[in-house]
């Protein structure tokens, strides 16, 4: 093991750490985030970097690099320090960088620099169904895996996988894309909240799903947000799929329902002002004629709702989409929300659905 700085053993490193936030106790959890291609490494190290401005941690940074000076991995310490200027909330870094062929080392070098008795949390760059050499290791002292579909080349397959292994994954599973669908998710509960009109929603005959077609990383895929949010409406109403299609750029989803075969339109919209894959509106059509909209409303935490019918047309009102300090609830969510047996609902149904053509249109 070679190192480009001073390597302490795990103990001084913790030891060093006194008089930081009074003591060890001043660390929240340990964060260990594996990076595993340069293509990911500006996309982790700002979640690191967004991490420490808001909760005190250890970060352990595995990286898989193409190459390195010397013959064996690398271990780099940082820390602890603490930059209130800068909006540090203080942190201690370890960084280990490996060859593809020094991965079976990894676990070894990395698992002694955890500090016991807080929590582990996992952020995994790739794939975690499809990851053999190192997780398994850190799995089984973590209490949370954080990961993001988009970086699986296959969402079906990640469904069926992610349902198999996670009677084995005894640990709270966490997905980027089911966080970042949450205020929509919320929203729609919140316009569909009386028996009535969730059976409007369960009779509807077309729905219309628009999202920001952008990118922000290489790997990332702008309509996934989109095809979440299409399978968890049809798990929450226990629609069947039917098919999976394409029309020019726009994808379609049909469904049985019993009575009526709804059919749901993902349509690819540009925006400068929006993330990646941003939802941007939802048009609703049921089989008695009414349309309700939800818009996002540009430069708002809100979205605007219409719901009109033959016979009348509501004054529009607002619901809220994200709370104002985004970036604070959006890591609180990751790091702090309960498993949800929905979002393993919302897998089964992306079982059913073929979405591997989606990635040659990133």
């Amino acid at each position: 093991m070679t190192s480009t700085e001073v390597k302490p053993r795990p103990q001084k490193l913790a030891n060093a750490s006194e008089g930081y936030y009074g003591s060890l106790e001043g660390c929240l959890f340990n964060l260990v985030i594996y990076v595993p291609d340069a293509t990911k490494h500006e996309w982790l190290r700002g979640i690191a970097d967004h991490v420490v401005s808001i909760f005190p941690s250890r970060i352990v940074f595995l990286e898989q690099v193409g190459a390195l000076e010397g013959s064996q991995p690398e271990t780099i310490i940082s820390g602890p320090c603490t930059r209130e200027g800068n909006g540090d909330k203080g942190h201690e870094e370890v960084s280990i960088r490996f060859q593809p062929e020094q991965r079976h080392q990894v676990p070894f070098m990395a698992l002694p620099y955890l500090l016991p008795d807080i929590p582990v949390l996992l952020v995994w760059g790739e794939d975690p169904t499809q990851e053999p050499d190192i997780l398994p290791h850190f799995v089984q002292a973590a209490d949370r895996l954080i990961f993001d579909s988009d970086t699986s080349d296959n969402l079906q397959r990640f469904s069926h996988n992610l349902l198999a292994q996670r009677e084995k994954l005894d640990l709270n599973l966490v997905d980027f894309n089911w966080v970042r669908i949450k205020g929509w998710r919320t929203a729609l509960h919140k316009v569909f909240d009386t028996p009535e009109q969730i059976e409007d929603l369960k009779h509807a005959s077309e729905i219309v799903i628009s999202y920001n077609h952008r990118q922000d990383h290489p790997f990332q895929n702008s309509l996934t947000q989109a095809i979440y949010l299409q399978a968890w409406l049809a798990a929450q109403l226990g629609w069947r799929t039917r098919s999976v299609t394409n029309e020019a750029s726009t994808h379609l989803v049909t469904y049985a329902n019993g009575s009526v075969n709804p059919l749901i339109r993902l349509v690819p919209k540009c925006s400068e002002g929006h993330r990646a894959g941003t939802l941007i509106c939802l048009d609703i059509t049921t089989s008695k004629h009414q349309h309700y909209k939800i818009e996002r409303v540009a430069g708002t935490c809100q979205a605007s709702v219409s719901i009109t019918s033959p016979e009348a047309c509501q004054l529009p009102f607002t619901v809220m989409l994200r709370r104002p300090q985004r970036r604070f609830q959006f890591f609180k969510e990751l790091f702090y929300s309960e498993r949800s047996s929905i979002y393993f609902k919302m897998l089964r149904i992306l079982t059913q659905q073929d979405w591997s053509d989606i990635h040659d249109t990133r």
